[in-house]
């Protein structure tokens, strides 16, 4: 009997909750929502569909203009490619590629997180006119992001498979 009080006890040790699973109550105001970051709960201000179609115009006026020349220089050291891929400016565009790559990749980056942010404001079925307004404006941004961005990963495809 004494050793199945003892495993019992030992059992719901540790079984127990640990003391940061605890929460007993956690209000957030009703424009916000609950997120853990790093083991602690904290109430993050959501955005409104007029925000996050900001954030995406702001974000695309850096994402188009930085990909348009992605692209352009995908092209140009393609051509070079054919021509002489030892020449100078051939290499010059190598490593200009490189070091476009990763900041686009960051754009990229920072494009799906607010798109996953911005996904579950958007499915609201109750917009209001001024909503519906930014929620367009939100959509006219991602169609015009879109085929830049699918331009770039067919013209990265072509010019990684000529190595």
């Amino acid at each position: 009997m004494r050793f199945c009080i003892k495993t019992l006890i030992i059992i719901l040790f540790w079984l127990r909750p640990a003391p940061a699973q605890v929460v007993k109550e956690f209000n957030c105001d009703s424009g916000s929502e609950l997120k853990v970051t790093g083991g602690k709960l904290t109430c993050v201000k959501r955005l409104t569909v007029s925000q996050a179609a900001d954030k995406l115009e702001e974000l695309a006026d850096t994402f188009i203009p930085k990909t348009r020349i992605l692209i352009q220089r995908y092209k140009d050291a393609q051509a070079w490619a054919e021509i002489n891929p030892d020449h100078a400016d051939a290499l010059r565009l190598k490593e200009e590629i490189a070091r476009r790559e990763p900041e686009e990749k960051t754009l990229i980056d920072q494009l799906a997180s607010l798109v996953r942010e911005i996904l579950p404001i958007m499915s609201d079925k109750k917009l209001s006119p001024t909503d519906s307004k930014a929620a367009n404006r939100v959509l006219a941004t991602i169609h015009e992001m879109l085929p830049i961005q699918e331009e770039c990963l067919r013209e990265a495809r072509r010019y990684h498979a000529l190595d």
